[in-house]
């Protein structure tokens, strides 16, 4: 697992934050993320960039979502979704096209991971 943290407003791909638990022997990692920094304007505004991903296994048919932590970097229960895509097969890999959301604050603390469906499990 790799960790580490940014912030909203000077987000630089090597600051990226990815945490999580394999629950399989399938696992997912992420390598390059572009359009940082990642700046909003105002609270209006979004961000945009792309995450690419590799995984290790057998995927069927399975969504992989990026998703966004919390200001403190907590993914709770439901975090939100910001990109997605989906892919299948062994070992398989992409690109996802991910928007920071309006109304997101600033912050140092904040995660990105890759959560997939089929298998359920995320990095």
């Amino acid at each position: 697992m790799t960790t580490g943290t940014f912030a909203l407003g000077r987000l630089a791909g090597n600051d990226l934050a990815i945490g999580g638990t394999v629950v399989s022997s399938n696992s997912i990692a992420i390598p390059t993320v572009t359009g940082s920094p990642f700046s909003l304007a105002n609270c209006a505004a979004t961000a945009s960039g792309t995450i690419d991903f590799t995984s290790i296994g057998t995927f069927s048919a399975s969504t992989f979502n990026a998703e966004l932590s919390d200001a403190l970097g907590n993914f709770g229960t439901t975090p939100p979704v910001i990109g997605t895509t989906v892919a299948n097969g062994v070992n398989p890999s992409g690109t996802i096209n991910i928007t920071i959301p309006p109304g997101t604050v600033s912050g140092t603390l904040y995660k990105i991971r890759i959560a997939s469906s089929s298998p359920a499990i995320y990095q």
